[in-house]
């Protein structure tokens, strides 16, 4: 994480990304553990920073963006290349320029949704919101189960997962069990498969 931030936003952020930890997703799948640090000096993996106002409109209402993973199969072989950038939006998190501040659980919400995409996983709802299906730098392409093929009548097959771009004011309540599922892909057993 770079600057200072108040503890209170620490705290969050790293509840956020905790809600990863092996421990807690009691599914095999999972991180092992972070290390955080707020000196840039000492080197990151992922960088957490604040944004502020964003010129451009596309990005207006975006409360966060992350720099998308990328996952690589061959077999049940699999890698996953970290993104290792995420952007939170000053104006949600603080609630300045006419934002609503971000409450502890729709940042939780917030962090945990991007640092999937960090993963290499994406929006679940991607056919619906006529994404790419893959995109062609790679990132951020990874499919979670059952979100695909495009054309099927339901475009939008997990309407719990928080990998759907729901907004900034979502609250946080659980992975949903199709995300669990891509989870555990990613992060350790390739059995799991989704595809």
């Amino acid at each position: 994480m770079v600057g200072v931030l108040p503890p209170t936003e620490i705290t969050t952020i790293k509840e956020a990304l905790n809600k990863y930890l092996r421990t807690n997703l009691n599914n095999g799948g999972g991180i092992n553990s972070f290390q955080f640090h707020q000196n840039p000096n000492l080197g990151f993996h992922l960088k957490i920073e604040l944004g502020g106002t964003y010129t451009n409109p596309e990005y207006e209402y975006t409360c966060a963006f992350a720099r998308g993973g990328s996952v690589s199969r061959q077999g049940n072989d699999y890698g996953v290349t970290l993104g290792n950038y995420m952007n939170v939006n000053i104006e949600y998190l603080r609630g300045l320029n006419g934002k609503t501040k971000l409450t502890k659980s729709q940042l939780i919400y917030v962090i945990a949704h991007e640092f999937g995409h960090n993963m290499g996983l994406r929006h679940t709802d991607w056919s619906y919101r006529n994404e790419e299906k893959n995109k062609p730098d790679g990132t951020g392409a990874y499919m979670i189960f059952s979100t695909f093929p495009v054309g099927t009548d339901y475009d939008n097959p997990d309407p719990a997962s928080i990998y759907n771009a729901a907004g900034c004011y979502t609250n946080f309540s659980d992975f949903s069990p199709m995300d669990k599922v891509a989870i555990k892909y990613i992060t350790d057993d390739a059995q799991t498969r989704p595809y």
